[in-house]
């Protein structure tokens, strides 16, 4: 399937790693690799976790969700490492970038992982608007070569 880089060429290239909970290390780990490779990581949630309350005021939750928001419109490529479990944020931000960019996408979405679990849909919705890698090291091998 052709990817279309939005004609950034060898430029640094904006990302967005969306997932559950459950992919934060790897999500941290794929930042932490292709940070050095060119990318721009728009928004470090796992590292914005970590300093979150366990329970978050409603003012300090649409402030969190606003930034997630804004940096997705800010990204280029959308990847998703498909959550382990259910996840209301990462199918959210899914959505949200899906439904942004579906028309005109800007440099790529990207789903990596099993998508056959928990009855996902969209994955294999996305026709050519998106790329389907089994393994979230796929993903990551294919975003390494865009560098």
């Amino acid at each position: 399937m052709a990817h279309d880089d939005g004609g950034q060429g060898g430029s640094v290239k904006k990302i967005f790693i969306a997932g559950g909970s459950s992919e934060a290390g790897e999500v941290s780990a794929a930042m932490s690799l292709l940070r050095p490779a060119g990318f721009e990581v728009m928004a470090d949630w796992p590292e914005m976790q970590r300093h979150e309350p366990k329970n978050l005021a409603p003012r300090d939750a649409e402030k969190i969700g606003l930034s997630l928001i804004n940096a997705m419109l800010r990204a280029d490529i959308f990847w998703l490492m498909l959550p382990r479990e259910k996840s209301e944020g990462a199918n959210f931000e899914f959505g949200f970038y899906l439904g942004a960019f579906y028309r005109e996408s800007k440099g790529g979405i990207l789903v990596s992982g099993d998508a056959t679990a928990l009855g996902r849909l969209y994955p294999y919705a996305m026709g050519s608007k998106g790329m389907l890698f089994p393994e979230h090291a796929d993903a990551l091998g294919y975003l390494m070569g865009m560098s």
